[in-house]
């Protein structure tokens, strides 16, 4: 499969992204959902 110029970096930007937070939620013992929490919390305290 050919990506568009410029899709494929984007593609691997957002793969990085998915790979840090399933290593963060795996760290931390949380389900995708408790770890939606658990940022949002974050965030606004």
């Amino acid at each position: 499969m050919k990506l568009p110029v410029g899709m494929a970096q984007r593609y691997q930007e957002m793969a990085k992204c998915g790979q840090y937070f399933s290593r963060l939620a795996q760290r931390l013992n949380l389900t995708p959902d408790e770890l939606d929490s658990h940022l949002m919390a974050s965030q606004t305290a």
